[in-house]
């Protein structure tokens, strides 16, 4: 595999030979690509072939994010059973919280059946609601520390090796 550079553009372009299939005045052949280096991320820095270093880590705090919207929205488990999570789910919460917390001050009663994660209606008075509130609002505040913390390894990392050495699939909540 070869590099080929476009003199006007300086796109990058990678192909098994050249052949003469490229203009040699649109294209400058580079070299071959660097051992262990992945094309998709190689960079021109004007004197020799790179990795572009950016592109990786822009990719895998992208992977984080994802995962980490996947987990909050995946359910967790709260002290009356496992509840939905996704962003609806998480502000019909939110809610029922403020509902709860109202009628406490007012001490007034408050009951919610709650549809949980496995589809029963399970009652909760006003602590318990406020306490499932608790329970998912630290939940997902863990994802995303989890995630921070996998985003700062990204950045923390010297080489791509380091970079893809970082586990995002691991230690999640």
């Amino acid at each position: 595999m070869i590099v080929l550079r476009s003199v006007s553009t300086g796109e990058l372009q990678v192909v098994a030979a050249n052949e003469g299939r490229y203009d040699p005045a649109e294209w400058i052949e580079i070299g071959p690509v660097p051992e262990g280096v992945d094309p998709h991320y190689l960079i021109w820095d004007g004197a020799e072939l790179a990795t572009n270093l950016d592109a990786i880590r822009a990719e895998r705090r992208a992977l984080v994010d994802a995962r980490k919207a996947e987990i909050q929205s995946g359910g967790c488990m709260t002290p009356k059973g496992e509840v939905q999570t996704d962003p609806g789910s998480r502000d019909l919460i939110a809610g029922a919280v403020q509902m709860a917390m109202i009628a406490k001050s007012a001490d007034a009663p408050y009951l919610q059946y709650w549809t949980m994660a496995d589809d029963s209606d399970v009652a909760h008075d006003a602590d318990e609601m406020i306490a499932m509130g608790l329970a998912v609002g630290e939940f997902v505040g863990a994802a995303h520390a989890h995630a921070r913390s996998l985003k700062a390894a990204i950045e923390a990392a010297a080489d791509a090796a380091a970079i893809l050495a970082v586990d995002i699939d691991a230690g999640w909540p």
